[in-house]
């Protein structure tokens, strides 16, 4: 909105829109009247839709090059000298390959975008079969976590749970995690042997004072 990108899709009256049209502009310079009253809402789910599902083709485009063992910078730079250009893979491919999932959007926002989407083509017996797996895709990356995390994070959800859990640590911290609990086991070894011997000494003096009672008869 500060560089005026924005692209409004509009919904009432015509001649409301014109009148209002100077002050749109300074938000954004694509402004299209799409026809009556909540148009242009069904406008912003259907560029919803499309730009969501373009990051979960995104995420498995990296996720694929990544299971050959590609760098995922070099792919990006490649396929966007293609036809599968687009912003979308420009910006989100870009974060996927730095694994950056600070937030530009979090991911919730994008997850109730579908739920509005999902509803509606449930009410209308619209099919929409591409978008209803990434709204699963979508709830998997809630489930787990995920919800303030930038909707680049749809990777995670396709890559294995042992990269995840140890990615949630730095290296280094990841590292002393695992030290940690290794010395938390032996701890717990150490006072299990430590009772064990306890309880064997006590079997041992009750078996020698019932000796004594059954030797004194």
């Amino acid at each position: 909105a500060r560089d005026a990108t924005l692209a409004i899709m509009a919904g009432g009256e015509a001649a409301v829109l014109e009148r209002v049209r100077p002050l749109f502009e300074c938000l954004g310079k694509t402004v299209v009247h799409i026809g009556a009253a909540g148009a242009g809402q069904v406008a912003k789910a259907c560029n919803q839709m499309i730009m969501v599902n373009a990051i979960q083709a995104s995420a498995e485009a990296m996720r694929l090059a990544g299971a050959h063992g590609l760098d995922l910078a070099r792919v990006r730079e490649a396929l966007m000298g293609g036809s599968a250009a687009s912003r979308v893979l420009d910006v989100m491919g870009g974060r996927m390959a730095r694994r950056d999932f600070v937030p530009g959007i979090q991911a919730r926002l994008h997850h109730k975008d579908f739920a509005i989407l999902m509803d509606e083509a449930r009410r209308l017996g619209a099919p929409l079969p591409v978008a209803a797996q990434t709204w699963q895709q979508l709830n998997a990356l809630m489930a787990t976590g995920g919800a303030r995390d930038d909707t680049a994070s749809l990777l995670r959800m396709l890559e294995p749970k042992e990269k995840n859990h140890v990615e949630a640590f730095p290296p280094s911290l990841a590292g002393l995690a695992v030290a940690m609990l290794g010395l938390t086991a032996l701890g717990n070894a150490a006072k299990t042997l430590e009772m064990a011997g306890k309880a064997g000494k006590t079997a041992e003096l009750a078996g020698f004072t019932d000796y004594q009672r059954l030797h004194a008869v």
